[in-house]
């Protein structure tokens, strides 16, 4: 019994060990490098050198306004619920601002995947499935897109409008409302209601 109980800690060591390692090496290439696909070569992914000095900035920035946050809830107290409620509606503003700063910021047109999803929704909006018969279409190669492209769709005949803008606009208030979601789903999942 022992033999086993020592070769199942040996195991988690080697794993978190192995784990930290992967991870240092991750956040080292994270920082360095930068990844990213010329449209005029095709859906190839090209590394490139990135912003030691910006990646840096951004996670001070980020480690700060944490600790900031963190602290002051710990100032709460033993308040509990209020203080998680509190970071709840923090995470949930945090959200809806950076996707709304996204929105802003990113100014690009769907490629790839994207746009074979968008096209297909547009289609959709306008009644022709035809999309979905064909073999070695998208679709019947990546059936789970079909969600994806009906939701689209959905969009798309309320707005009576064909523009991706739109779909972006959407994703503005559903990352609150997934970060919501995931609140509300953790008692289940934990049995902790």
């Amino acid at each position: 019994m022992k033999i086993i109980s020592k070769g199942y800690a040996f195991c988690i060591m080697a794993v978190e060990i192995l784990s930290l390692i992967l991870f240092l090496i991750l956040t080292l290439v994270s920082v360095l490098k930068i990844s990213y696909v010329d449209e005029n070569i095709g859906e190839q992914i090209i590394l490139g050198n990135d912003s030691v000095i910006g990646n840096l900035m951004a996670l001070l920035f980020v480690c700060i306004l944490g600790t900031l946050i963190s602290g002051w809830i710990r100032k709460l107290g033993n308040k509990g619920d209020k203080a998680i409620r509190l970071l709840l509606v923090v995470t949930c503003v945090w959200g809806f601002a950076f996707s709304l700063f996204w929105f802003l910021a990113a100014k690009y047109a769907p490629n790839a995947d994207q746009a074979s999803v968008y096209t297909i929704a547009i289609q959709f909006s306008k009644g022709d499935y035809s999309a979905i018969c064909p073999k070695d279409s998208y679709l019947s190669c990546y059936p789970h897109q079909l969600g994806l492209v009906a939701f689209y769709e959905l969009i798309l005949r309320a707005f009576h409008s064909e523009s991706f803008r739109l779909l972006e606009c959407v994703n503005i208030p559903m990352v609150p409302a997934i970060i919501y979601g995931g609140y509300q789903l953790i008692p289940f999942i934990t049995h902790r209601y």
